[in-house]
């Protein structure tokens, strides 16, 4: 089982909290933050395998630099984009459609071109190597949220 499907396992044993919040953590609830991380984990994998690799092109991008290296996001300094944000409405079923289909996509990783790349919003075009490793660091970044928001 590789890291990233460990994480969405993880993220799983917070559904039964869905509802629970802390605005002294953040003003979404941990549905929000699940859900966030369902679909930016399914998108980004679903634009992995639609990439064409011969377009990818690298540029040095400080904040990617800073992030990969430190292996951690700041907190409440990115707005993610419309693409990967939750409804207004959150449901259990949704959750549990969402964590289903990261642990699917999860799999397709290891049969991916290392050519693959998407493009970030703020760290440029990532490879199969780098898109992984940012996932994690999201995913962990989102947990510790859910951990902060659940004490």
């Amino acid at each position: 089982m590789n890291q990233l499907t460990k994480l969405v396992h993880e993220m799983e044993d917070y559904m039964s909290k869905y509802e629970s919040e802390n605005v002294k953590f953040s003003t979404a609830s941990v549905g929000w933050h699940i859900e966030h991380s369902m679909l930016t984990i399914n998108k980004i994998i679903y634009a992995l395998e639609k990439s064409d690799p011969s377009k990818y092109q690298w540029r040095f991008k400080l904040s990617r630099y800073i992030i990969f290296t430190l292996g951690k996001m700041p907190r409440g300094k990115a707005k993610a984009p419309s693409l990967v944000l939750p409804s207004e409405t959150i449901s259990l079923d949704t959750l549990k459609s969402h964590i289903a289909e990261a642990k699917i996509q999860a799999t397709k990783l290891n049969s991916l071109p290392a050519n693959s790349y998407f493009k970030h919003p703020y760290f440029g075009d990532l490879k199969l190597k780098q898109a992984i490793r940012m996932l994690e660091i999201h995913t962990k970044h989102h947990l510790s949220i859910i951990r902060d928001i659940l004490r």
